[in-house]
């Protein structure tokens, strides 16, 4: 998620902005999935508030 072209900070401020409280799902295309997974929970982390 954070290497990619996708303004993910603005997409999650804009999401909470309107009132989105659900969980955030991602997903990745091949390689290691764990840890693809665990770099976009720890980028989530960092921009969420």
């Amino acid at each position: 998620m954070a290497t990619v072209v996708i303004n993910y900070r603005k997409a999650v401020r804009y999401a909470l902005s309107v009132g989105f409280r659900g969980a955030f799902v991602t997903e990745h295309y091949g390689g290691d999935g764990l840890q693809v997974s665990s770099m976009n929970r720890e980028y989530l982390r960092s921009i969420l508030p």
